[in-house]
């Protein structure tokens, strides 16, 4: 016969199950971090791996379940607040703790406050715009210069997103078919994985500045819910930091998260951000068309204070002109009198002179000596003043006063 005295496996975990019965049947308020939340969907139940790590130390493990109908009011109630249960989250559970002959030691989770949840997100939001702040991050986006006209735009979402099926519809349907040129970035949009795929989308297009005019974080016609991966820091640090203006369309309609905040301008819908993306390139034509409009009226008045002042100066000219001439006229005819009455003057002075002159020609007249007897022999159309010259035969013209003869020379003599 064995000396000691031996006990089963099950008789064992059946006396630890008794003392659990006695001793830990009621229930507790735990704080915990989910490590793993093991949600099965085909089950409705659900597997959390709970820890307690204090800094980078793990102080308590336990594994404990979360049946299907305590699960559905849960995920109900974090609904409410805009959020879901996930990975890494810490929670205050309400829980009961159980022990199974052959699974061992577990918690049972029956409810949890979401009360303590909202507040861990609350401070970590709080948390995250307090950093960006001392960094001078914050409203370091808002500062960029946005294009007149954005019409290049990275859009940052998942291609059968309703959300992006709404933008999309607004660009291409926009009444006055305003030309844009959009490039789908695909990203995770909920939950942690949410934080990275945005990011490293970001950090893609910040490599492109000149391609694009903006950028546009798009997410919408979902669940309300996983909007804390909005509120992380690092996301909003990589938004922040962006080279292009960030525009935000998640669908959140309260409460902005850290995202919105830092970003150049947030809108409650993409639907919203595609109008307002239309509106721009609106606003810019009204502009235009006002200046258009102005710049015709301007120069209409130009125009007719222009033809106004040429038929002032048109006037002008012409009566300078005709003052001008009157002067002329005028200045002419008084030069016409005091010629006549100098050539009178001038005239009258050597009147007598005229008249000795005329007497003097009047005798110098060739007919008044032939008329007193004299006469004129030529030769050859030259006058001939005496014989010398001369000889037999050569023919003579004379002429009187009365006529003329000719003669032919048949003699000379020495005087």
């Amino acid at each position: 016969m064995y000396p000691k005295k031996v006990y089963s496996l099950y008789d064992l975990s059946r006396s630890i199950r008794n003392l659990f019965r006695g001793h830990a049947s009621q229930t507790y308020w735990v704080k915990a971090e989910i490590l793993k939340l093991n949600y099965y969907e085909q089950s409705g139940h659900a597997y959390p791996d709970l820890v307690d790590k204090q800094k980078d130390t793990l102080r308590a493990q336990f594994k404990s379940t979360i049946w299907k109908a305590n699960f559905n009011a849960i995920t109900a109630k974090f609904k409410d607040i805009g959020e879901a249960l996930k990975d890494d989250m810490t929670i205050v559970a309400k829980i009961s703790v159980n022990y199974h002959s052959v699974h061992g030691l577990s918690l049972n989770i029956l409810d949890i406050d979401t009360d303590y949840t909202l507040g861990e997100l609350a401070r970590k939001k709080q948390e995250a715009i307090k950093a960006l702040k001392q960094e001078k991050l914050f409203d370091l986006n808002k500062s960029l210069k946005l294009p007149l006209l954005p019409k290049t735009i990275a859009v940052i979402s998942v291609q059968s997103s309703k959300g992006f099926g709404d933008f999309e519809d607004v660009i291409a349907r926009n009444p006055k078919q305003f030309q844009f040129h959009y490039k789908l970035f695909p990203a995770v949009l909920q939950g942690e994985r949410a934080i990275t795929s945005i990011s490293r989308q970001i950090q893609v297009i910040s490599q492109y500045p000149k391609l694009f005019d903006a950028v546009a974080i798009i997410r919408g016609g979902g669940d309300e819910v996983g909007f804390s991966a909005y509120d992380d820091y690092s996301l909003a640090k990589n938004i922040a930091t962006c080279p292009l203006p960030v525009f935000t369309g998640i669908g959140h309609s309260s409460n902005r998260t850290v995202t919105e905040l830092v970003s150049y301008k947030s809108f409650i819908t993409p639907t919203k951000l595609a109008e307002f993306l239309v509106e721009q390139f609106d606003v810019v034509q009204q502009n235009l068309s006002s200046y258009i409009r102005n710049l015709e009226k301007q120069v209409r008045s130009d125009l007719n204070a222009t033809t106004i002042e040429l038929q002032n100066l048109n006037k002008l000219f012409e009566v300078y002109t005709l003052n001008r001439l009157r002067q002329q006229n005028t200045a002419l005819s008084q030069l016409e009198l005091q010629l006549i009455r100098n050539t009178n003057r001038y005239l009258e002075r050597h009147s007598g002179y005229m008249d000795v002159l005329q007497q003097k020609l009047k005798l110098l007249d060739p007919r008044q000596t032939l008329k007193r007897g004299f006469s004129i022999t030529t030769r050859n159309g030259k006058t001939v003043f005496d014989a010398e010259g001369l000889k037999p035969g050569d023919t003579l013209n004379t002429t009187f006063y009365k006529g003329s003869i000719e003669s032919e020379v048949k003699t000379k003599s020495k005087s």
